[in-house]
């Protein structure tokens, strides 16, 4: 088959194809002489790229959008909670628990830091022109 022939089949072909009417235009702009199938054959590659692209870019943001779920409606309402919910108890740790020991400690390491700072004597400190006292 000749380069003419096989370019009138894949001009035929692709005049078919509706989502192609555009590049097949902008293709026979060109003079005649000027045209191959390969350069209509790019095109058609470059359609289909473009083509696979979106699709893949419209699954990704899918896929993201799921996986995310659907936050758009609960912005702002952090604080606020279904009225029709009923609400349920704190519950509070048992006074045993190995948390609540651990809290405990905490709060006497605390108590102690604080008795010592109270107890530290008085300075004071000039960083880059300004007085801090401690």
């Amino acid at each position: 088959m000749a380069t003419t022939e096989k370019l009138d089949v894949i001009e035929t072909l692709l005049e078919q194809v509706p989502d192609f009417a555009a590049q097949l235009e902008l293709h026979r702009e060109r003079p005649a002489e000027q045209r191959t199938y390969e350069q209509l054959l790019d095109r058609l590659r470059q359609q289909i790229d473009r083509d696979e692209a979106k699709q893949q870019r419209a699954q990704q943001e899918d896929a993201f959008k799921k996986q995310l779920g659907n936050t758009s409606t609960t912005r702002g309402l952090a604080g606020q909670q279904d009225k029709d919910a009923p609400r349920q108890p704190k519950v509070k740790a048992s006074p045993d628990s190995k948390a609540s020991e651990q809290m405990k400690q905490k709060d006497r390491q605390l108590t102690a830091l604080l008795v010592k700072s109270r107890m530290a004597p008085k300075c004071t400190v000039t960083l880059c022109g300004l007085e801090m006292y401690t």
